[in-house]
């Protein structure tokens, strides 16, 4: 089950500023895919910034980054 998804955005490079925004994930884990501008550092950061229990494992998020 996924609680947020980003899919085949060629311009998406930031995910959100977390000094002016929180978001919990309390259910539910990350979708990425198709985003060649997106590095695997923010999508890492959101993981950890959100909460989310389970363990990250970056071959989840193939197809991420250029």
């Amino acid at each position: 089950m996924y609680a947020f998804a980003a899919l085949d955005n060629q311009h998406l490079q930031l995910l959100w500023d977390w000094s002016q925004h929180n978001l919990n994930i309390s259910a539910g884990k990350l979708y990425f895919r198709l985003n060649p501008k997106l590095c695997m550092s923010e999508i890492r950061k959101m993981w950890e910034k959100t909460g989310i229990k389970e363990k990250f494992l970056e071959g989840d998020f193939r197809n991420n980054g250029d």
